[in-house]
């Protein structure tokens, strides 16, 4: 028969673990909670998690939509006024949207960026610790985050229903 201590003791580091899971699953409350990377001599801030990205969607299904997006040579389509957010979802898979949005959905760039852009600015949330948790079982690295190019446009990597149509 177990000790009263050694029950003790293991209920106390089942505790520990439930609150680490916790608080490593657990969304900021509000924008102070968020964290903010600036770099600068790129004009880039990263927001993990942000707004247009509060929900965590898999590592590995980002990587298969960046892996994507770097073998198409045009340019991507504008975001327009008629999507949720001034957002442009580019791809899903696995639990994990990556869309291109405009600050203003009436934005009209002359000089838009390129879908190799994208995807570096898709790779700094992607490189950033930040922007990382795991899921409940701390076995699936996910990821949520948006990478912002000074007032004009962002990246945005989030958690996602991958169903057909879905925004």
């Amino acid at each position: 028969m177990p000790s009263l201590k050694s029950i003790l003791s293991l209920s106390l580091s089942l505790l520990s673990l439930l609150q680490y899971h916790t608080n490593a699953l657990a969304l900021p409350t509000n924008e102070h909670d968020t964290t903010t990377i600036s770099k600068r001599e790129m004009n880039i801030t990263l927001i993990c998690p942000s707004t247009r990205a509060p929900v965590f969607g898999s590592v590995s299904g980002a990587w298969k939509i960046l892996e994507h997006l770097k073998t198409l040579d045009n340019e991507p389509p504008l975001p327009t006024v008629a999507m949720e957010d001034g957002c442009r979802r580019m791809g899903c898979q696995e639990g994990t949207g990556v869309f291109w949005c405009v600050r203003d959905a009436k934005w009209a760039y002359h000089n838009p960026p390129t879908y190799k852009t994208l995807v570096e600015q898709a790779q700094m949330i992607l490189d950033n610790q930040q922007c990382k948790s795991t899921d409940v079982t701390n076995t699936r690295p996910m990821v949520a985050g948006e990478a912002v190019y000074g007032d004009a446009w962002s990246v945005v990597l989030k958690g996602l229903d991958c169903k057909a149509g879905q925004e």
